[in-house]
């Protein structure tokens, strides 16, 4: 594919010839961006609380919502592309778009108004303070013959 020359960005032109070479296609198929975003989580307790961990690159803070409910947690946002599909200069797009939702279920006993979130540099925390009742305990495992035992910490 031979790249066509904008402008005041001759020089670069060459540095770019062969740069299709890398995002390999069928002949004739335009890469297409995946369906829709979902953001990655991960959580973990630390101390005593739960903490969520959203990745939210370039997503505009104020369109993402965090609400509770019941025992149930809900985050929304939309993430929007900063170019768009229409720009004439775009050459491909591999990054997910989109309005999106996750729901997470809270122990029992949460203070839902101490619930805190912060987003920072493109990854949004959420600490949950945990109830004491929410903490460790050790759960018997038979074994398969059924005489032998041991414990384990569940979380």
């Amino acid at each position: 594919m031979l790249l066509r020359r904008i402008g005041p960005f001759d020089d670069l032109f060459d540095a770019f010839q062969g740069f299709d070479s890398l995002f390999p296609r069928v002949a004739g198929e335009a890469r297409r961006a995946p369906a829709e975003f979902l953001p990655a989580v991960e959580s973990f307790i630390r101390g005593e609380e739960l903490v969520l961990r959203v990745e939210l690159p370039g997503v505009d803070p104020s369109s993402v919502e965090v609400n509770v409910e019941g025992r149930r947690l809900t985050l929304r946002g939309d993430k929007m592309p900063a170019t768009q599909s229409g720009d004439k200069n775009l050459y491909d797009r591999e990054v997910a778009y989109g309005r999106f939702e996750r729901t997470f279920t809270l122990p029992e006993g949460v203070k839902t108004d101490a619930i805190k979130a912060a987003l920072t540099n493109g990854v949004l925390q959420i600490t949950v303070p945990l109830p004491a009742a929410a903490g460790h305990r050790s759960v018997p495992i038979e074994a398969g013959d059924g005489t032998s035992r041991k414990a384990i910490k569940a979380a």
